[in-house]
């Protein structure tokens, strides 16, 4: 009877692992996609590209969606690890522990974005009010999970995934709006010299005209295809960063 029971309690855990797994990798995946299309729009956006021409391949959806899973191994690795320990060594210092705990989670994640979109280097004003508005945010919430109770810790814990997931987004516009701003190299298909590559999804290339004297790029989009005939040879010249016909006074 026993060993019949343990074997149910077993397996029934099994399964929660497993789905809490399928929950986490559809999730991953889901947000991938999200993350990867909105970098591209806020790119397309600043040179008017239309976004019926965006397109986000698998292999990018599942390399955005493990950065994402090791974002979310960093976050909460390092705090999950040291849980058992703060609450035997400082217990009743709900304000150390939530400030411990803040600083391994916060550091990963600032870390791990700036690896994923290397963009936001250029905007260190606004990533470090972000930073500091993040820190804050998270000790707050923490604290209250340390000292609350049973509904204040959901939804302290909610509030936190709420802001990651905020910070996410955030991170993935700013960095595909700064590329756009700040790109200097760009493929000139031989075909069109005369021409950029703005974007290139599989072997579709969106181009677009440009003058090399102002760095103005025009909103006449064209498509080229890596098949055509003539095939279209891709030379890297450092022709940016761009304005573009909506900067002009």
């Amino acid at each position: 009877m026993v060993d019949t029971i343990k074997k149910q309690v077993n397996s029934e855990s099994v399964a929660r692992l497993v789905g809490i797994a399928v929950g986490v990798l559809t999730i991953a995946g889901y947000l991938g996609y999200a993350l990867a299309y909105l970098r591209e729009w806020a790119f397309c956006r600043e040179f008017g590209i239309p976004s019926e021409f965006i397109s986000i391949s698998w292999a990018t959806v599942l390399s955005v969606s493990a950065l994402l899973l090791g974002l979310l191994a960093l976050c909460w690795g390092p705090t999950i690890g040291v849980n058992g320990w703060l609450r035997s060594h400082m217990a009743g210092k709900y304000k150390m522990r939530a400030l411990l705990r803040t600083i391994l989670a916060v550091v990963p994640v600032c870390a791990a974005l700036l690896v994923v979109y290397p963009w936001l280097r250029h905007t260190w004003i606004e990533w470090l009010i972000g930073v500091v508005f993040l820190g804050v945010t998270f000790f707050v919430q923490i604290f209250l999970i340390e000292k609350g109770g049973g509904s204040m810790k959901r939804t302290s814990g909610i509030a936190l995934v709420v802001l990651i997931l905020v910070a996410l987004l955030a991170g993935a516009y700013s960095d595909g709006a700064e590329r756009a701003r700040e790109q200097t190299d760009y493929w000139v298909p031989s075909t069109q010299p005369q021409c950029v590559v703005l974007r290139i999804y599989g072997e579709t290339l969106i181009c677009a005209p440009f003058d090399g004297a102002s760095h103005l790029v025009e909103r006449d989009f064209f498509i080229i295809k890596m098949d055509d005939q003539p095939r279209p040879v891709l030379t890297l010249r450092s022709v940016g960063p761009f304005r573009t016909t909506s900067e002009l006074p």
